[in-house]
C-alpha cells in the first residue's frame, strides 16, 4: 500500500524537534529496500537529513536541461533539502508562501526520476509544508511522531485535527524518546523523567493510536 504511485508519506511531527528527521530517515530507508524511493526535507527552517544520511558536503549535480539531480544515498534512495542550496548556517526568514514555493519546485522541477513513493521529513512549526505537499501529490499519507506525555501529546492532537480536516488518512502514531539500551548491561533504561521532560513509557502513545 504504501508504495503506490504518486503517493507522499508526509511525516506530520510536534515533537522533541530532533526525532522527526531520525524516524523520516529510518522510514526511507526501510522502504528503499524494496522500493525506489525520494527523500525530502521538507523543514527549510531546520534541515538536517543530510547530516543523518552523511551526504551534508555533498555537492549538487545537474543534468543537461539543468535541472537539479538530487542527492543519490544508493541505487533505490535519493534526497534533497534546502541544506544542499545555502551555505552551512544559513537562516532562512521566509514567508509561508515562499517556503510553499520552495517545495513545490523541488518536488515538480527537480529531477526525481523513476520513485515510487515520497517521504516527507515535515516542518513542525508550520503547515506551510503539508500545503506544499498538497499542491503536488493526490494521495497522502501520514506518521506522527510523539513522545509519551505532556506538550508533545497535546500538539499531537492539534495536529489530528489538521489532518481529519485536510481527510488525510493517518497511518500510526511512533512513541519516540521512552526507553534506551545500556551499552555496558544492555538492560532498558527510562529516559529522563521530570516534571520538565515527562517521557515516561510507550503506553500513553499507545492509548492515544486506539482511540
Amino acid at each position: 500500500m504504501l508504495l503506490d504511485k504518486p503517493r507522499a508519506i508526509a511525516e506530520a511531527v510536534h515533537a522533541v524537534q530532533y526525532t522527526h528527521g531520525h524516524q523520516a530517515v529510518h522510514l526511507a530507508l526501510a522502504l528503499a529496500e524494496r522500493a525506489n524511493v525520494g527523500l525530502l526535507d521538507c523543514d527549510v527552517k531546520g534541515p538536517d537529513v543530510l547530516r543523518l544520511l552523511g551526504l551534508y558536503d555533498r555537492p549538487l549535480a545537474f543534468d543537461p536541461h539543468k535541472r537539479i539531480i538530487p542527492l543519490a544515498y544508493n541505487d533505490h534512495l535519493k534526497v534533497f533539502s534546502s541544506a544542499s542550496v545555502f551555505p552551512q548556517g544559513t537562516g532562512l526568514l521566509w514567508s509561508g508562501e515562499r517556503v510553499r514555493e520552495f517545495l513545490r519546485e523541488a518536488i515538480l522541477d527537480i529531477e526525481w526520476g523513476n520513485v515510487d513513493c515520497m517521504v516527507c521529513d515535515m516542518d513542525p512549526s508550520s503547515t506551510d509544508s503539508l500545503f506544499a505537499i498538497e499542491d503536488c501529490y493526490r494521495d497522502i499519507r501520514a506518521i506522527l511522531v510523539s513522545t509519551p506525555r505532556g506538550v508533545s501529546m497535546d500538539d499531537v492532537l492539534r495536529t489530528v485535527d489538521i489532518l481529519r480536516e485536510q481527510t488525510i488518512p493517518i497511518l500510526g502514531i511512533v512513541a519516540a524518546m521512552t526507553s534506551s539500551e545500556c551499552p555496558v548491561c544492555h538492560s532498558e533504561v527510562q529516559c529522563c523523567n521530570t516534571s520538565f521532560v515527562p517521557f515516561g513509557t510507550a503506553e500513553p502513545v499507545k492509548d492515544f493510536a486506539t482511540k
